[in-house]
């Protein structure tokens, strides 16, 4: 799986420049006791946001920041809510925000909710190859996908005895089962994890204990026979007498489609056996003149009536006034934003749709620029964290917070750290960093992927304004179109400028400014959409 970056379809530089920002895996205090007083006649509008934390100092969520003050409701998963809470929260936390728009632009988040949408035992874990760090695995029958933007919590350990953590350490053959709490966005089969959670606990589903319920959200693929049992992906939960149904929802072949939360407990042959189902999200109805902003899958785009149109997003279904523009897009993660009128029907302001991270970087960091925030790699790439990255000191003792706001992750950097960064590039063809992390599990060598610029055929080619140089590479293996070796000839006849490759080298001499002067061991590589995963 490819990972996808939203690109503006309507220009929003205005509004995220107001935004402040950082990624900080430990909340701050909130600043101020109570919400600001306005002045005049300009009313607070009242602004509802759903998507995952991507920093703190304050709460930020979709690009915008919001204050949190001592009156800010945080309620966690079901549980009374907390005035102030935001220790509560974490870093990918996928969370709905309550929130008022004041007249300078700024955000006061009235209440924050957030919810897990996965939990229970990992199993079936598929991890990529060249970065095992990132791949997927099942929970109670459902696909989580990992990939560079999911936050990974510190409390996770090496359990396999290679000195560091990665996706195989979850495996039950070692040491036993790992339980997780995922947050994310609901897909067709399962979860892409914005953070994944380790449970202290060795077993759960226990139906003579409360509280320890596997949990699942998802759409309901199968309704067995007249409601014996429910399916989502492959979990089957069965219905009995004792099964809480709430939220007036009936156990019938009219629930196949719609999103619902299983919590389940699991009995002495495995079954699981639904404790409570309910709606797996609010549905979208809000007030009259209040502005909304999702950030997930868009499942479903229905056009068939003339007036009002309908579409579901991550679970929820909203009546939108005219949502012909969304039906090429239904399938991809989208941020849209609307305001609501008084009928509960949603005007489409604008929306965002995704493009390919097309940029990666594995090197050393040969200087740092505290001033301007930034560090410039062996290679000659600098690389430039905004307050909107992600930013992961993986060096960093546990418990001691790795995940940073930029300012402090500069800090920390010292030349001849290894590091790894994605991003994209923007319409001017500058990159936009999404990730960046300070790293011990990163091997020798250097690699980059970015599209390609220039090209000397049959010799080298340009990414980043970096030479590679190939003619030391082995025949075939060295040279790559999706993952088929090809040789020179045949690749060098492939490429053209745009094309997005990936270059390897394998030892330390390779990596120097401005160039990539690859050896035997070293590789390239075509990008094609049938790759499956990322490496780098």
């Amino acid at each position: 799986m490819k990972l996808t970056l939203r690109a503006s379809m309507i220009a929003l530089a205005a509004a995220l420049a107001a935004c402040g920002g950082g990624s900080s895996d430990d909340p701050a205090d909130p600043t101020r006791d109570t919400p600001n007083q306005q002045s005049g006649g300009n009313a607070p509008q009242k602004v509802t946001v759903e998507g995952p934390i991507t920093g703190f100092g304050s709460i930020h969520v979709g690009g915008k920041k919001f204050e949190v003050l001592n009156s800010t409701i945080v309620q966690v998963e079901g549980q009374n809510g907390v005035g102030g809470g935001q220790s509560l929260l974490k870093l990918g936390h996928r969370v709905r925000i309550e929130a008022r728009r004041l007249a300078n632009g700024t955000y006061e988040a009235d209440e924050v909710e957030y919810d897990e949408d996965i939990r229970g035992p990992v199993v079936r874990i598929d991890a990529d190859a060249d970065d095992p760090l990132l791949g997927s695995f099942k929970v109670v029958g459902q696909n989580v996908v990992v990939d560079e933007l999911t936050v990974l919590s510190e409390d996770f350990t090496d359990r396999n005895g290679d000195n560091v953590f990665d996706l195989t350490d979850l495996s039950p053959a070692h040491g036993g089962a790992v339980f997780v709490e995922v947050s994310g966005t609901v897909t067709a089969d399962g979860l892409i994890a914005s953070r994944v959670d380790l449970l202290e606990r060795q077993e759960a589903g226990d139906p003579d204990e409360d509280g320890d319920e596997i949990e699942v959200k998802g759409f309901v693929d199968e309704v067995i026979g007249n409601g014996e049992a429910i399916v989502i992906n492959e979990a089957r939960f069965e219905v009995t007498a004792a099964t809480e149904v709430k939220d007036d929802l009936v156990i019938s072949q009219n629930l196949v489609g719609t999103f619902v939360e299983v919590k389940a407990d699991i009995d002495e042959n495995d079954n699981y056996i639904a404790v409570e189902i309910e709606l797996g999200a609010e549905q979208g109805f809000g007030e009259d003149g209040e502005a909304f902003e999702i950030e997930g899958i868009l499942d479903r785009v229905d056009t068939s009536t003339l007036d009002i149109h309908a579409i579901v997003v991550s679970g929820q279904t909203f009546e939108v006034y005219d949502a012909s523009a969304l039906v090429p897009f239904v399938g991809q993660r989208i941020e849209i934003e609307g305001t609501f009128d008084g009928r509960g029907v949603l005007t489409l302001d604008e929306f965002e749709v995704e493009v390919e991270n097309n940029v990666a970087i594995v090197d050393e960091i040969a200087s740092i620029d505290t001033g301007t925030g930034s560090f410039t790699t062996r290679l000659g790439v600098v690389v430039t964290p905004t307050e909107d990255s992600r930013v992961q000191d993986k060096l960093a003792q546990q418990g001691a917070g790795r995940s940073l706001k930029p300012v402090d992750f500069i800090a920390r950097l010292q030349v001849m750290d290894k590091v790894r960064a994605m991003g994209y590039t923007d319409e001017n063809g500058e990159v936009v960093w999404t990730k960046v992390s300070r790293r011990r599990d990163i091997g020798e060598g250097c690699s980059l992927k970015a599209p390609v610029g220039a090209i000397n055929s049959g010799v080298s080619f340009e990414l980043l304004d970096v030479t590679v140089e190939t003619t030391g590479l082995s025949e075939p293996d060295g040279f790559e179109i999706g993952d088929v070796e090809t040789g020179s000839a045949e690749f060098y006849a492939m490429l053209a400028e745009g094309d997005e490759v990936k270059a390897k080298a394998k030892t330390e001499a390779a990596c120097t400014s401005g160039a990539m002067v690859l050896g035997a061991e070293g590789s390239v590589e075509i990008e094609t959409d049938d790759d499956e995963g990322e490496s780098d």
